[in-house]
C-alpha cells in the first residue's frame, strides 16, 4: 500500500500566520521535516520526510497568505505526509478535493473550510453536449427581460428614439434565442 497515490486538486484558501506557524508545529511533531525560504511576498515551503518530498508556494497579501495548489501527487507512504496535507486543510480551513482508488473504485472527498462535505464513490458526471447552447440561450433571456425593462421605461417617460432602439435590439435578441432553440430541438442533440 506505501506506494498507492492519493490525487489533491484545488487546494485553495487564506492563511494567517499564526495558524500557519500551529500547523507547522504539527507537520514537525509527525516527523517531517519543515524548509521555509520567503523570496518576496512568496514563502516557499518545502516538506521532507524519508523519499518523499512535496513543494508549494504560499502568497503574502494584506496580512494574510494565500495558497493555490492545483494538483499535488502525494505518495502514501507510512502515511505522514498525507496526515500532513490532510491536517493543512483541516486546520487552516481550506477549500479542496481529494481522490484516491480502492478495489478498482475512484473515491473522492471535498473539503470546504476544513470540513468534509462530502466523500464516497466518485460518480463523473458529464457535461451534456448542449450544455454551451443552454447557457447561452439563458444568457440572451437574461438580456430580453433586461431590455424589457428598460423598453417599458422608455415608453412611460415617452422617449420614442430609445423605444424604437429597443424594440430592435429585443427582436435581434428573440430571433437569437429562436435559432439556438432551433438547435437545441435538432436531431443533433434529440438522438
Amino acid at each position: 500500500m506505501d506506494n498507492a497515490i492519493v490525487i489533491f486538486r484545488n487546494i485553495s484558501g487564506r492563511i494567517a500566520l499564526q495558524e500557519l506557524l500551529d500547523w507547522k508545529r504539527k507537520v514537525q511533531a509527525l516527523g517531517i521535516y519543515v524548509d521555509e525560504k520567503a523570496r518576496g511576498k512568496a514563502i516557499i515551503l518545502h516538506l521532507h520526510h524519508e523519499d518523499d518530498d512535496l513543494v508549494f508556494y504560499l502568497y503574502e497579501q494584506s496580512g494574510e497568505y494565500q495558497l493555490h495548489i492545483e494538483y499535488m501527487r502525494v505518495k502514501i507512504g507510512d502515511g505522514r505526509m498525507l496526515k500532513a496535507l490532510e491536517s493543512m486543510i483541516e486546520s487552516l480551513k481550506l477549500h479542496a478535493e481529494k481522490y484516491y482508488t480502492g478495489r478498482s473504485v475512484l473515491y473522492r472527498t471535498l473539503y470546504v473550510n476544513g470540513i468534509i462535505m462530502d466523500e464516497g464513490v466518485f460518480v463523473e458526471r458529464k457535461i451534456p453536449p448542449d450544455w454551451d447552447l443552454r447557457i447561452m440561450r439563458e444568457a440572451l433571456m437574461g438580456h430580453i427581460y433586461i431590455a424589457l425593462e428598460q423598453y417599458m421605461d422608455a415608453k412611460k417617460k415617452g422617449d420614442t428614439q430609445l423605444v424604437q432602439e429597443l424594440h430592435q435590439r429585443l427582436c435581434t435578441f428573440v430571433e437569437e434565442v429562436a435559432q439556438v432553440d432551433q438547435v437545441l430541438n435538432s436531431d443533433r442533440f434529440n438522438s
